[in-house]
């Protein structure tokens, strides 16, 4: 695979991260109680974004197999041992980072961590506003949507958007924690599979460390998805979009997303730790 398909790839599954975390609109509509319980919880991540990021858990797994594999086997034929191929250890993989798996750990792990003010974010979740706000979201949902975003992008280059609307976007991003999820869940995944190599091929494969990586990617991912929010926001005033990022800046809403993304590292974390346990070292 040439850098530019490569490139191509990466773009796109941000894009595909992005978009799924800017979709939420229909779980947002659904009512709810203002006192948390079990069953609010994965509701509450479905809201967040985060519950529908994890579900790309497996896509990620496989292209961070296909892009690794490589580098396994030049290392392997510079030692005296072989190596298997990664993909035989999907199954692995899949059963203890799969999105089932990810999901389940994220969701106990927000059950026990749930803010003392969860329910004035509920209350942020519910009004009309956020609602009103996400509904420009469907957008993204339908055919050729995709395809739209991309002349969208296109267009911004020649006719850059003003930049009170740029900062307010970039804002939304970190309100949201948009990229930060995004990156997380990529750079997390990306680590398993390449450490699981490591131990396969008996040498490193990377030159940058985790938070390099981590840094480095939710950069490339803020800068989209600032514009993704332009695309989606187009049609709402200033103003409103303002009044929208507000609410989201709210301690409640922070708390909540921080606490969600905590658990949702930490399950990716855990299971890093038993898929490597399950797989030997190659013998010298």
């Amino acid at each position: 695979m040439s850098h530019f398909s490569a490139r191509q790839d990466f773009t796109a599954l941000v894009l595909g991260l992005l978009l799924t975390l800017a979709s939420s609109a229909g779980a947002a509509q659904q009512p709810a109680s203002s006192k948390a319980g079990p069953l609010d919880v994965e509701q509450l991540l479905r809201e967040l974004g985060i519950a529908d990021a994890i579900a790309q858990t497996d896509q990620i797994i496989a292209q961070s197999v296909a892009a690794i594999q490589p580098r396994v086997d030049a290392a392997a034929a510079r030692q005296v041992h072989g190596t298997a191929s990664l993909s035989s250890l999907s199954g692995l993989l899949s059963d203890s980072t799969g999105k089932e798996a990810i999901a389940a750990a994220t969701s106990v792990y927000l059950a026990e961590h749930l803010p003392a003010n969860v329910s004035e974010a509920r209350s942020i979740l519910d009004s009309a506003l956020v609602i009103r706000a996400r509904n420009f979201d469907v957008s993204l949902e339908m055919d050729g949507a995709f395809e739209k975003f991309v002349e969208f992008r296109t267009k911004l280059e020649s006719q850059p958007a003003a930049e009170a609307r740029v900062n307010l976007v970039r804002r939304l991003d970190t309100a949201l924690f948009g990229s930060a999820i995004a990156a997380v869940l990529q750079t997390e995944i990306e680590t398993t599979v390449e450490t699981l190599a490591m131990r396969m091929a008996g040498s490193s494969l990377s030159t940058l460390s985790r938070a390099d990586k981590l840094e480095q990617r939710q950069r490339h991912m803020a800068g989209i998805a600032a514009d993704l929010h332009l695309f989606s926001y187009r049609f709402m005033q200033d103003r409103e979009l303002e009044q929208y990022v507000e609410l989201m800046e709210q301690n409640s809403i922070q708390q909540l997303l921080s606490v969600s993304l905590q658990g949702m590292q930490q399950a990716l974390q855990a299971s890093r730790a038993v898929v490597v346990d399950a797989v030997s070292p190659p013998l010298n």
